[in-house]
């Protein structure tokens, strides 16, 4: 016959563990409790919301640069001799108009850099790109 060997002690249900987590259940939200009751909430009072004004147009100028090498400062063709003059005139304003640079697609990089080294000479440095979005660009 074959035995079967019982173990020594019968299996129990140890509370230890589960009392620990109760207890530190029970100090977490006793802090939690205490740091509410000390917190000092003040009243904030927010401003009244109204409709606001429309925002003002941007003054502006647009400095195109052609693959040909030619400018056009607001639609109106400059030359190279003259650009110096046309953005003095405007840029005398009592407002300043933001100057965008827009190079067509096939300008080579010496020409642009050479409008560039322009502009710094007359002490342009605030200067923005416009181009074409990436969307529009034709693949290829």
């Amino acid at each position: 016959m074959i035995r079967v060997r019982r173990p020594a002690t019968e299996p129990r249900l140890e509370l230890t563990p589960l009392i620990d987590v109760v207890f530190l259940l029970v100090t977490f939200f006793i802090f939690a409790l205490a740091l509410t009751v000390r917190l000092k909430v003040s009243d904030i009072t927010l401003p009244a919301l109204g409709q606001g004004a429309p925002a003002a147009p941007e003054a502006r100028l647009i400095l195109a640069l052609t693959e040909a090498g030619d400018l056009t400062l607001d639609t109106e063709p400059v030359a190279w001799e003259s650009l110096a003059d046309a953005l003095n005139a405007r840029l005398s304003a009592p407002e300043v108009p933001a100057l965008y640079v827009a190079p067509d697609e096939g300008v080579p990089t010496g020409r642009l850099m050479e409008l560039l080294d322009t502009l710094a000479t007359l002490g342009i440095r605030d200067i923005k790109f416009l181009r074409r979005p990436a969307d529009s660009v034709p693949s290829p």
